[in-house]
């Protein structure tokens, strides 16, 4: 028995497109010279239990066996994806904008699939496509920036300039997230100076100094009479 090539998963409403996944099973069909005459049997058991309950209670058992794959592909395709009016569709590009985290070459993706779907006339779809895509910018920064250029400014020109400030910006982060922090390690340099400062003390006269650069160096002790430390820490007072 001949291996399958590709796999063929049952469909799920809730995880494939239902058009998406009539062009794969056609494609498996081709690749596994499944005759015309069994293809409606294959693409019925791949459905999966509930599309199939939903297109067994859309016709009788009859038309279920009288009618071809293209129809009941047609069937299943004006109940799955039942067509928007043009309204809704040019509504739904007018909604578009850019998600927050989203790059803005996945935004322009979305913009020019909605678009696609609106029937906008060729003459105006550049001017349509550069404004929607400026207005739905989540960087307000490259926004402005982007209302001061000419009127004759192009979407894919726009869309550019738009993709250069994104490029520099996160390069200017990823340095800024990776350089040392010169300034904090100054805060702790400083810090562990000042503490062994704390803990320095000179014995010629218990100052917070080093020894040899002390002011009573020179310093005769009033009470043993030597030279180098003064009578608050002389120790022969104390012996």
């Amino acid at each position: 028995m001949a291996v399958a090539a590709g796999s063929l998963e049952s469909f799920d409403p809730k995880r494939h497109g239902f058009t998406k996944y009539v062009q794969r099973i056609k494609l498996y069909f081709e690749a596994n010279n499944i005759a015309a005459g069994r293809q409606k049997s294959v693409f019925l058991s791949a459905l999966g239990y509930e599309t199939f309950e939903v297109i067994s209670n859309m016709v009788t058992a009859a038309e279920l066996t009288s009618k071809t794959l293209d129809e009941l592909v047609t069937l299943l395709t004006n109940l799955l994806h039942p067509k928007a009016s043009i309204v809704t569709k040019q509504y739904r590009f007018g909604c578009c904008r850019q998600r927050e985290e989203e790059s803005i070459a996945d935004y322009v993706a979305d913009l020019r699939r909605l678009a696609m779907r609106c029937d906008f006339k060729p003459a105006a779809l550049d001017e349509t496509l550069r404004d929607r895509f400026i207005c739905g910018l989540s960087e307000e920064f490259i926004h402005s920036k982007l209302l001061t250029e000419s009127d004759d400014l192009k979407f894919d020109t726009a869309v550019q300039m738009a993709t250069m400030i994104e490029d520099a910006k996160r390069s200017a982060q990823f340095m800024q997230q990776h350089e040392p922090n010169s300034t904090k390690e100054t805060q702790d340099v400083n810090q562990s100076t000042t503490r062994t400062r704390e803990h320095i003390s000179c014995y010629r006269c218990g100052g917070s100094h080093l020894a040899n650069k002390c002011r009573f160096i020179k310093k005769r002790c009033r009470a043993c009479g030597k030279m180098g430390h003064i009578a608050r820490v002389c120790r022969s007072k104390t012996m």
